[in-house]
């Protein structure tokens, strides 16, 4: 009985480290892009090119190839 409690918080624990690992995979990632963006874009202001970059497609796809990801850990970590 004790070892599954054992195995139950080391799963739980390896789920919130890829959770995190991810996490800050998408800030940086976000931030590297948009950085790269702003740099195109030099005639825009600083919120005028954030706005924009959050539309384009690049932010789009990093983000939601990202959040799927932590959607999952998270689904299945809760649903047990």
């Amino acid at each position: 009985m004790q070892a599954g409690k054992v195995d139950e918080r080391l799963s739980l624990s390896k789920s919130r480290m890829w959770i995190g690992i991810l996490v800050v995979l998408l800030i940086i990632s976000n931030i590297i892009v948009f950085i790269v963006y702003q740099q195109s874009h030099l005639d825009q202001s600083l919120a005028t090119a954030l706005w924009e970059y959050m539309k384009s497609d690049p932010f789009k796809y990093i983000t939601i190839s990202l959040v799927l990801p932590i959607i999952l850990f998270f689904w299945t970590d809760f649903s047990k």
